[in-house]
């Protein structure tokens, strides 16, 4: 029978490790840098400058064409598509960057079909389209409009703040009636998105267009003033500032009401 080696002394077992790595200035730097996706989210949050909005839609295309499957990349690139293209001062534009959207919410659907934002944003930006080129040029659209946020509302209804039922609710609001369309079912969603953040300020607002629309206008003075009671939320402060600027103008169109 063989003898049982003596265990190593556990300083020696120390000794005989190899001794990690000093971190050099360089190797601290690499690991505290952002990363790209990091590196757009910050240029996306000044999108109110044309040129950072620009920076952060290149590093999500960029990252797109080496990763087409990269989901956040993707998801990205859509909504901002959407603020663009809603900013946009010709039509001709708005649709191009609608569209260009579109495509990117596809590739999310694609990389995650089990998250919401690429049902949502590819609603979002096809309705979009459709408003552009009006009601009765879309009606084949509509149905598929409605369906990706009906997806969307079925696999994460929270996503964007209560967005799928907010675009349901708005979508309700905008279609006429002969059409599907129907300003209950529109309350009846935009009241559901609440239940996500009673603070989101267009929900608050297209609550205020639907009551409006109803002869409701106490209802929808309630809702505008809502609008603009709301603190300003720091990673939405644009969308919130505009929704501010409308509700405002939505209150002096009621006055005598």
């Amino acid at each position: 029978m063989k003898r049982p080696q003596p265990l190593m002394p556990f300083a020696l077992l120390l000794l005989l490790a190899p001794a990690p790595r000093a971190q050099t200035p360089a190797t601290r730097a690499a690991a505290a840098a952002p990363t790209r996706l990091q590196q757009a989210d910050a240029l996306y949050s000044q999108r109110l400058d044309p040129r950072k909005l620009d920076e952060s839609m290149g590093i999500w295309e960029a990252l797109l064409r080496s990763e087409p499957s990269n989901f956040e990349a993707a998801w990205k690139l859509a909504l901002a598509s959407y603020f663009k293209g809603a900013h946009a001062s010709e039509k001709s534009l708005r649709r191009a960057i609608f569209l260009k959207g579109v495509q990117a919410a596809q590739k999310a659907i694609a990389a995650a079909p089990d998250r919401a934002e690429g049902w949502y944003w590819r609603g979002v930006l096809n309705g979009s389209y459709a408003r552009e080129k009006g009601v009765f040029k879309s009606l084949s659209m509509l149905k598929p409009i409605r369906e990706d946020f009906e997806k969307a509302a079925r696999v994460d209804p929270s996503v964007n703040r209560g967005g799928p039922d907010r675009a349901l609710g708005r979508y309700y609001f905008e279609v006429p009636g002969f059409l599907g369309g129907s300003k209950e079912e529109s309350l009846t969603h935009l009241k559901r998105a609440l239940a996500y953040d009673e603070t989101e300020t267009l929900t608050h607002l297209f609550l205020g267009d639907t009551y409006a629309s109803l002869g409701r206008f106490v209802d929808a003075r309630r809702e505008y003033q809502t609008v603009l009671d709301a603190p300003v939320q720091p990673d939405w402060a644009a969308e919130d500032k505009e929704n501010k600027g409308k509700a405002d103008a939505a209150l002096k169109k009621l006055e005598g009401k």
